[in-house]
């Protein structure tokens, strides 16, 4: 069916995944990586942690008393010292969001940068820094795998040629279960050129000893997929001078290829001489060059590649006469996700695919924000794979 888009968000890989987390438990999925990222100054880095923390404290007497308050009564203390672990280990309530931490350094940079009265640390850094390494490495498409098999049917019994995926996730788990199932390709040939079909941008820089490692990944896409968050294999293509002349080809490769070990993303058979092509720099200093939107006030979605992204999908979902919304939940914090369905036809059909309460309350919030009618945005409760076993029989 023609004019059909797909909503997924993290609900969906939580329903076919052993280790995908929803994105209120992303923040304790990530505390639990910090034992395994390398400092290279213990102390220093350590610390830097508490002081991004921190940054939203100092602004003024008031602000200090609200934030103590809140920290005091969800969760006593941010970070707590540990004996088995490093000297201090990030010890979050399961109650903490990324979503509000990450909100409260991006309000205090703000505050710091317009006036008098914000705090400002150079440290703050190395905290992004290691918020990236832990998604990365949380999100893997080594621990957040098709366990259930629920994508791949997902892919070759419920999609069908012109239909368009639009995704919140980090994770690649949808990807490869496009790819494997023959509908989507990671790469496409136009004009005796490739290019990377998450951006539509020309690979650049093929010589012969490489150009079988893209052609096997290159082929004429059935369906439209779009990641408007990013994705933990993209990184930013911006020229830089401090790194060598391979460094966007390597960018790009990296979408198909491991920068930690050079295997493809897509068929662990295909690996590349990653020390030559894609390592042109320290991997951790790669680390910071991440391409995602993470979940903070102030996501740049003016910024390359989100801006096309963004208007891409905005296309498809004003033309769609149906969409089904899988395992998303439309955080209130996320304008852009209530922006999409506002700008879905009127008349258009809608379906919520999630479990329990959540899924009729996310009805009654569409209906009453996009004016659609209360018969069109039908809902299932019951989960996806509950979903699936019913639409494939």
């Amino acid at each position: 069916m023609k004019n059909r888009v797909f909503i997924i968000g993290a609900g969906f890989s939580k329903a076919t995944s052993n280790n995908a987390p929803l994105g209120r438990e992303l923040l304790k999925y990530l505390e639990n990586t910090y034992d395994d990222f390398i400092f290279d100054d213990q102390y220093l880095y350590s610390n830097a942690l508490i002081e991004s923390i921190e940054l939203g404290r100092k602004a003024s007497s008031h602000y200090r008393e609200i934030v103590n308050n809140f920290t005091q009564n969800s969760y006593s203390t941010v970070f707590k010292k540990s004996e088995k672990s490093k000297e201090i280990k990030l010890d979050f309530s399961a109650q903490y969001d990324l979503e509000l931490l990450l909100s409260l350094l991006v309000i205090n940079h703000e505050i710091y940068h317009r006036s008098d009265i914000g705090y400002g640390s150079s440290l703050e850094h190395y905290f992004y820094k290691f918020v990236n390494w832990s998604i990365l490495h949380t999100l893997s498409s080594s621990i957040v795998i098709d366990n259930k098999k629920l994508a791949e049917k997902f892919c070759r019994h419920i999609l069908s040629d012109g239909d368009t995926i639009i995704t919140y996730n980090y994770d690649l788990l949808i990807d490869i279960a496009l790819f494997k199932s023959g509908i989507w390709y990671p790469a496409y040939k136009k004009n005796n050129h490739y290019y990377c079909n998450y951006w539509d941008k020309k690979i650049y820089n093929i010589d012969n000893s490489i150009f079988p490692k893209i052609t096997g990944f290159a082929g004429n896409s059935l369906i439209n997929f779009i990641k408007i968050h990013g994705s933990i294999n993209w990184f930013y293509t911006e020229n830089k001078y401090d790194i060598d002349i391979n460094s966007e080809f390597s960018r790009d490769l990296a979408k198909l290829y491991s920068l930690e070990n050079g295997k493809s993303f897509f068929n662990k058979d295909f690996k590349i001489n990653h020390f030559r092509y894609l390592i042109d720099r320290d991997y951790y200093k790669k680390i910071e060059e991440l391409c995602i939107l993470k979940p903070a006030l102030g996501k740049q979605y003016l910024k390359y590649p989100f801006s096309y992204l963004t208007n891409k999908a905005i296309n498809y979902i004003s033309k769609a006469k149906e969409i089904i919304i899988i395992g998303y939940s439309l955080p209130l914090y996320d304008t852009l996700s209530e922006f999409f369905i506002l700008n879905a036809p009127p008349k258009c059909k809608i379906t919520i695919v999630n479990i329990g309460n959540e899924t009729q309350r996310l009805r009654e919030r569409i209906v009453r924000s996009g004016g659609f009618e209360w018969n069109n945005v039908r809902i299932f409760e019951n989960g996806l794979e509950n979903w699936l076993n019913i639409n494939i029989t």
